[in-house]
């Protein structure tokens, strides 16, 4: 009988784990990027609002990302804060 799932120490379970950490950083560093963005461009608030949708839109759906649930909350915090600050520099910075 063959296995289907990676031996705990195997390679494959190790490059599973990295995988998993690497998809972890980039999720809060592209969110983050979105935050920084939306403070510093008016009406770049947008972006974190549709990044925030994509990310709600798998939940609702269940599709798993590869990430820890706490990564995929700080991930959906920084989005929604750099929606929120986006907002309010648009409305002072854009008219």
């Amino acid at each position: 009988m063959e296995r289907t799932g990676a031996r705990n120490g195997s390679f494959e379970s190790y490059m599973r784990r990295v995988f998993v950490v690497l998809n972890s950083v980039l999720l809060i560093l592209v969110a983050g990027a979105f935050l920084g963005l939306a403070l510093v461009i008016p009406f770049a608030f947008v972006l974190s609002t549709m990044a925030l949708m994509v990310l709600l839109v798998f939940f609702l759906a269940g599709i798993r990302l590869p990430a820890p649930n706490w990564v995929l909350g700080v991930t959906a915090a920084i989005l929604l804060a750099g929606t929120a600050a986006g907002f309010v520099v648009s409305v002072f910075l854009g008219q």
